[in-house]
């Protein structure tokens, strides 16, 4: 998914990375202390934690005042780590099925980490991931993205599998995930109907416009669930597929006259653009 909105996206899962690890770092403290009496919880210390899909700034790390405890799921006194990799992508992947969260943390954590305090911290997990995907969300979004992309994996053969993610702009302009899903080899215009209802059946009656990559069935899938919203094609998409068409010694050129095409401040000036523009392929 390289476009516009994938940094946006990115940033929303490390938010959710983040509240998650510290959730399930506190509840290990938590285990900590009812195996240690002689010490207490002591705050917490902050620290960033690079990952393969970005940085998570500020990290709340749970203490003692024994200084003794040590989270298993964060490596120790390192700032990255390639295992943490494997986490993310294995709780995003156990969001489908919850009762896969217990099974990912011991395979990931067999040799740093009990079997009680898996199961503790599977449900922490559990509980944090059901209620983020089961909340409430508001009654109208004035647009909505909703697009695809593909982490590598190496399971059964598969090398890479599709996380759907759905993207909602409220009235005032921030931006919220509002689903997503993951699942198979490609992406189904039939997974994307079954997120925009499950996105209904939480609230959101009302969406003014629908942007996606022109997936066939994808805006008959739309008009099922939101049938008075407008659909639009993604503008990376439509140029992207626009510049396959054009030879390799024209695109840059082609590239920047559609750049003033849809960077235009109005319609007014869109189509002086778009004038302009089909006037230059004439020279093509």
């Amino acid at each position: 998914m390289n476009n516009p909105y994938q940094e946006q996206i990115l940033s929303h899962m490390l938010n959710l990375m983040k509240e998650l690890l510290e959730k399930m770092i506190k509840e290990e403290r938590e285990i900590y202390l009812k195996q240690h009496n002689d010490t207490k919880a002591n705050g917490y210390y902050t620290r960033d934690l690079y990952t393969p899909i970005g940085v998570i700034e500020d990290l709340r790390v749970a203490r003692t005042r024994d200084g003794k405890f040590n989270t298993s799921l964060l490596p120790y006194r390192k700032r990255y780590t390639v295992e943490f990799e494997n986490l993310v992508y294995a709780l995003f992947y156990a969001g489908i099925s919850t009762r896969k969260i217990s099974k990912v943390l011991e395979v990931l954590y067999n040799m740093g980490i009990s079997h009680t305090v898996a199961s503790r911290l599977a449900d922490v997990a559990e509980e944090e991931i059901n209620e983020w995907k089961d909340r409430e969300l508001d009654s109208y979004y004035p647009v909505i993205f909703i697009d695809a992309t593909y982490f590598p994996i190496n399971r059964s053969g598969v090398k890479k599998e599709v996380i759907y993610v759905a993207l909602g702009i409220r009235r005032d302009g921030s931006r919220e995930i509002l689903g997503y899903e993951i699942g198979g080899e490609g992406e189904s215009a039939n997974v994307w109907k079954e997120i925009l209802s499950n996105i209904k059946s939480r609230g959101v009656k009302e969406v003014t416009l629908i942007v996606g990559d022109g997936l066939t069935g994808l805006k008959e899938a739309i008009k099922k669930v939101y049938p008075k919203a407008r659909y639009q094609h993604c503008i990376v998409h439509a140029v992207r597929n626009t510049l396959a068409k054009v030879r390799a010694k024209d695109r840059a050129e082609i590239a920047q006259s559609l750049r003033e095409i849809y960077k235009s401040r109005d319609i007014g000036e869109a189509r002086e653009a778009l004038e302009r523009f089909q006037r230059s392929t004439l020279a093509f």
